[in-house]
């Protein structure tokens, strides 16, 4: 068979490269990268190796993955390709034009029912938010799209598109894979949504990578086998060894795609849309709010090969298009509309007459959309004649294809079409102005100086319902903002504090609401520190920059309640004690015997709970250990107070918690006798939990640095990662963090649970560990301080037990040597 006879499934097989063949004799630098990803077994991956080493790697290449985002005016398309040949005449519709239903018959479109654009021509009446964004003036409608000599063949035609050139221009090679030539090598720069790399995106010097979607890349998987499998990987590819040049680009290779692994894993999680379309506009939406620099997102669709039963068929991929549209855009962070352009593509059009099938054949013109927030919207060349035409005829194009390629190239791409397309082709003047769009801050804003710690003898220093820290006794109102003087009182410093360590406590609240804590010279921040429920007393650590005359803020969102902040310690400039990471470690647990005789603690009861020496923690030196305290199975409303072993015990409360409810905190603990702390109850029996995530020891030099209050999670609004979050974990970076930072300081927020559940965060290159972060009931909204060690890679893992819940998390510090 010749290739000019294929049909359009196999034409665009023959001019695609498939990334995820096994074939040995396929295998790339890419390719082998690929592999990866898709978990081919080693001996199929390294089975070709011997045929020929000196063309699998490329010597230059960085071993680590260059990932950066897209600059401050870089224009985004996304190419969405029609394949099989779209019926442009039933697209965009001349519906005025008494040819149009004498040729098309039974085929053409009731004008009732085409959605107008003018008093010519209008839109199938499936395309209704292609319709809502042309009268928003964000689309472009091309006319008459082809190019001379046009081919009926599916091969040769795809071709011509995917290539994009002239007769000067690189054979093999497509026009995006040229742009892409002249970039920096990104991996990420363009991206196409599957399996396949088609020819438009492959350059001479470098390529396009795939994404799959609805699918689990290699490393992201929670199952053990596969855990296993990609935590040798990483051991194997973390540095160069003495085993010679080609085993340290072999693992400099394998280190590549795990951080791509890692990188894009995140963004496939969370379920997709039924539809091949939207399914993937949703994924190249995600990619772009993710900003890891992607300029060009690629999608297809098909097949419009609709030689029988064109009607319902053509309107189903009409409607399939339209929904995909419209899931994108609901998708994309609505302040990066002015930033993307979609452009669509067809090899070529149908013929004006059907057949006896209830088809169309192999035409020649069509029409095309751009579509975006800084697209010059209307109508672009012109329909093709239908007068004096017979059945069979093919409308002549009225413009060529490559005059669209170059009015994006140096519109929207940053220029350089006449050496890419290898000729100057008109510019359509498609765009009303650059691109527009903030992306979120690239990092967190510093607010305080290094910063080392002091533990103290818990503290009331706010108590609204005995009017402590404040001469009034009444409750917090809606929307209210009370400012509290931390320097000098108690054992706190009147001068030399960066910042409080406080545990602030919501009691009989009479609405659902949160609490904000922040520097009282400051702008309040849109984050959180702790919900607060009616009928539950809920409690929170922070540690709070101070303002400059020693001062902090709270707000209350709405409704009502009493407030209660306890300081714990606090951060210096001069003297305290270093921070020490340490992997969250079980230290104590009363259901277990644990640490502790095993059974709940009693009414009124303590028990000590020896910290020095345990768990990685120094048996001499360490004057703080950094807990999360979970109390479990309470019978009574309680509260749990921690304090030194050996003073008195303060009047404060660590951990509140209610009858039959898991609640945790965060705790940090100063050290008293024989490097043990007491933790008391109150009312009832309940059962105790304590995990160590670090310390504060005087032989450390790690501080702490207080940031503005930034969301780098938020999964009910896709940020970081998709949600909800299911069972399966995830990993994320936090952009713009500087160099030797050892741990993060979050707050994170569980809502919307579905189960009894908790959630866990640690360290990227680690098991996860047998410990929690926070515990939620169904349709709870709780949140806790976490502490939590930053793996090697610069990324954090997040894990939730059971069933599906969104989170959200608050960076407000970071540890740095």
């Amino acid at each position: 068979m010749s290739i000019h006879d294929l049909n359009s499934t196999r034409a665009l097989a023959r001019l695609s490269v498939d990334e995820g063949s096994s074939d040995p004799s396929w295998l790339t630098r890419r390719r082998f990268l690929q592999a990866v990803a898709l978990g081919v077994g080693t001996p199929i991956v390294f089975g070709g190796l011997e045929a020929g080493l000196g063309g699998l790697f490329d010597p230059g290449a960085a071993s680590a993955l260059d990932i950066s985002p897209i600059g401050a005016n870089d224009g985004i398309v996304v190419l969405i390709g029609m394949y099989g040949g779209n019926d442009g005449i039933n697209t965009v519709v001349p519906y005025a034009n008494p040819d149009y239903a004498r040729r098309r018959g039974g085929l053409a479109l009731d004008p009732t029912t085409v959605l107008p654009l003018d008093a010519r021509v209008g839109l199938h009446p499936s395309l209704v938010e292609i319709k809502r964004r042309f009268d928003m003036g964000q689309v472009a409608v091309v006319q008459g799209v082809g190019y001379p000599a046009s081919s009926l063949s599916h091969f040769a035609s795809m071709y011509q598109w995917m290539h994009g050139g002239s007769g000067s221009s690189t054979p093999g090679t497509g026009w995006i894979g040229r742009w892409l030539d002249e970039l920096d090598g990104n991996i990420l720069r363009a991206v196409t949504v599957g399996q396949t790399l088609p020819l438009h995106l492959l350059g001479r010097l470098h390529r396009a990578s795939t994404v799959g979607y609805n699918s689990t890349m290699f490393g992201a998987s929670s199952d053990p086998a596969y855990r296993r499998h990609y935590d040798a990987l990483r051991r194997f590819s973390a540095s160069p060894s003495d085993r010679g040049p080609l085993h340290d680009q072999i693992a400099g290779t394998i280190a590549q795609q795990l951080d791509l692994a890692g990188t894009v894993s995140p963004l496939i999680t969370a379920p997709f849309p039924t539809g091949e379309l939207p399914a993937k506009m949703e994924m190249a939406a995600r990619l772009i709010n993710a900003n890891i620099g992607c300029r060009v997102l690629d999608v297809g669709f098909g097949s419009f090969d609709t030689h029988a039963n064109e009607l319902v068929d053509h309107g189903r991929k009409m409607t399939e298009f339209d929904a995909a549209i419209t899931r994108f855009y609901s998708s994309l962070d609505p302040a990066l509309v002015g930033r993307v352009t979609i452009v669509t593509w067809s090899e070529f059009g149908r013929t004006l007459a059907g057949n006896a099938s209830g088809g169309t054949d192999h035409g020649t013109a069509s029409s095309l959309f751009v579509i975006g927030g800084n697209v010059r919207g209307g109508l672009y060349g012109e329909q093709p004649s239908m007068a004096g035409t017979a059945n069979w005829d093919r409308p002549v194009a009225t413009l060529d294809y490559r005059s669209v390629y170059a009015s994006v190239l140096d519109g929207w791409l940053g220029g350089g079409s006449s050496t890419i397309l290898g000729a100057t082709y008109e510019n359509l003047r498609l765009f009303g102005g650059s691109p527009t769009g903030t992306f979120p801050s690239p990092g967190p804003v510093a607010i305080a100086s290094p910063a080392s710690y002091v533990g103290i003898v818990p503290q009331r220093i706010f108590d609204s319902r005995n009017a402590i820290g404040t001469d009034r006794r009444r409750r917090l109102g809606p929307g209210e903002r009370v400012t509290i003087a931390v320097a000098g009182v108690g054992a706190i410093p009147a001068s030399g504090v960066v910042s409080v360590a406080v545990n602030i406590t919501s009691t009989d609240a009479t609405s659902d609401s949160y609490i904000t804590a922040w520097p009282s010279d400051r702008p309040q921040p849109e984050t959180s520190n702790l919900n607060p429920r009616p009928g539950r007393t809920v409690p929170n650590f922070a540690l709070v920059t101070l303002a400059p005359n020693g001062t902090i803020s709270l707000f209350n969102e709405r409704g009502s309640g009493h407030v209660l902040v306890d300081a714990v310690g606090y951060c210096t400039a001069s003297g305290g004690a270093g921070f020490v990471p340490l992997a969250p470690t079980r230290i104590m647990d009363t259901r277990s015997g644990v640490g502790v005789a095993s059974g709940r603690v009693g009414p009124g009861r303590a028990v000590e709970l020896t910290i020095a020496g345990v768990a990685g923690v120094p048996s001499r030196g360490a004057d703080v250990a950094v807990l999360n305290i979970t109390a479990t199975a309470a019978d009574e409303e309680s509260f749990v107070t921690v304090w030194p072993t050996g003073a008195s015990m303060p009047d404060a409360s660590t951990l509140n918690m209610s009858r039959g409810r898991t609640v945790p905190n965060l705790v940090f603990a100063r050290l008293g006798e024989g490097g043990r702390v007491s933790l008391f109850n109150s009312r009832g029996s309940t059962h105790l939990i304590a995990d160590v995530l670090g310390c504060f020891s005087g032989g450390s030099s790690v501080k702490f640095v207080s940031v503005e209050p930034t969301r780098i999670l938020d999964t009910r609004r896709n940020l970081g990662v998709v949600g909800p979050v299911t069972t399966r974990p995830f990993s994320m970076a936090v952009p713009g963090l500087p160099a030797g930072i050892t741990a993060l300081m979050l707050n994170v927020t569980a809502t919307a649970p579905t189960d009894e559940s908790y959630a866990t965060v640690w360290a990227s290159g680690r098991a996860q560990p047998g410990t929690s972060n926070l515990n939620y009931s169904r349709g709870d909204t709780v949140a806790n301080a976490v502490i939590v060690e930053i793996g090697t890679d610069g990324r954090i893992q997040f894990a939730n037990a059971f069933g599906s819940v969104q989170l959200i998390a608050d960076l407000v510090g970071y540890f740095v040597s």
